[in-house]
């Protein structure tokens, strides 16, 4: 249904531990592909973890982490959300509105 592509930077494990964190939570929901882009060496449970020797640089990270998706929908996302049980079905209501584009702040 969707992948999640969340980016991360784990410098030390505070932010692997919260990027897993996000990972977990994210994964409560079913239809959900995680992938992590890490320029760390760190790696997740559950979710596809893609090491990259580029420097570290957001946008180029989320394409990066797009190339890797397989689903009509891609949540990009930072490492510090925690996502809520029933998030995904944002997707239905996008749907049943045609909205194909979604921001916290869409007026859509």
């Amino acid at each position: 249904m969707i992948d999640v592509v969340i980016i991360s930077d784990a410098k030390n494990t505070a932010y692997a531990e919260m990027t897993q964190k996000a990972v977990d939570t994210a994964n409560q929901d079913s239809g959900v592909n995680v992938i992590v882009v890490e320029s760390k060496q760190a790696t997740y449970i559950n979710a596809k973890t893609v090491r990259t020797t580029e420097p570290f640089n957001y946008n180029k990270y989320l394409n990066i982490g797009a190339s890797y998706g397989k689903n009509p929908y891609i949540a990009f996302c930072n490492n510090d959300l925690i996502f809520y049980k029933g998030w995904t079905g944002i997707i239905e209501l996008m749907f049943e509105k045609g909205v194909n584009s979604a921001a916290p702040f869409s007026t859509n």
